[in-house]
């Protein structure tokens, strides 16, 4: 609006080394902004990560080993991630971001994992499992895969990314989907839409690039509120 303008960056959490995303519009924005948005931050005085992992500890006679099969436990363990972490958008942005810089969180780092704990466990372990009951024979690890989403992302094409990535969670498992996008999209959108009245000055908000795309997506959430967002 007038005295106050939103960037939305869709990210990627884990990227191979030398991906080329760090593109000098984006950097500009990075630098610029007044205030910075992630999914969580761990310089967020509301992100409590002790609550975190007390909700993830199971309880008796509940822990992976007892509620997977043999052979899904199997699977599991064998599982190998080739991607790291270290090298995907949040953590090199909170790295480069200077402590004198305003960095808020979009959500406390309890609320979805609390309600990943709230799921039916039938539910939890579709979720967990996905990928391994019925791998491809060509692609154990999920590379290709991967190297699809990878692909899609840095051509800056949403509508690829949702066919190649997430319209099949959201057909196959569809509690988990509305808990990993729909529902969070739902706060996400309604946070921006009061930012727009509350703040002024430049905001990043910076969240994976999945939240942005699809039939539940911030920016359609954003559309039916009166916005137009556009592509940059």
């Amino acid at each position: 609006d007038d005295d106050t303008e939103i960037y939305l960056f869709g990210s990627i959490h884990a990227l191979p080394p030398e991906t080329p995303w760090r593109r000098d519009e984006l950097m500009d924005v990075f630098e610029e902004a007044d205030i910075v948005y992630f999914e969580t931050s761990a310089r967020d005085s509301g992100a409590n990560y002790m609550d975190f992992f007390q909700i993830g500890l199971a309880e008796p006679g509940e822990g992976v080993e007892d509620v997977l099969s043999e052979a899904q436990y199997t699977l599991l363990s064998m599982d190998a991630e080739g991607e790291m972490a270290g090298y995907g958008v949040e953590n090199w942005m909170e790295r480069e971001l200077a402590s004198s810089r305003e960095v808020r969180s979009l959500e406390s780092s309890t609320s979805v994992a609390q309600a990943f704990s709230d799921l039916p466990m039938e539910a939890q372990i579709a979720m967990l499992m996905d990928g391994f009951e019925n791998p491809d024979p060509d692609d154990m690890n999920g590379f290709e895969s991967f190297q699809t989403t990878i692909r899609d992302w840095l051509k800056g094409n949403p509508d690829a990314l949702y066919d190649d990535t997430m319209e099949e969670m959201r057909v196959r498992q569809p509690e988990a989907y509305a808990v990993m996008f729909t529902n969070r999209n739902t706060d996400w959108a309604e946070q921006l839409n009061a930012l727009m009245t509350e703040e002024t000055g430049t905001i990043l908000v910076v969240a994976g690039a999945g939240h942005f795309t699809g039939p539940e997506s911030v920016i359609l959430m954003l559309e039916d509120m009166g916005w137009k967002p556009e592509q940059f």
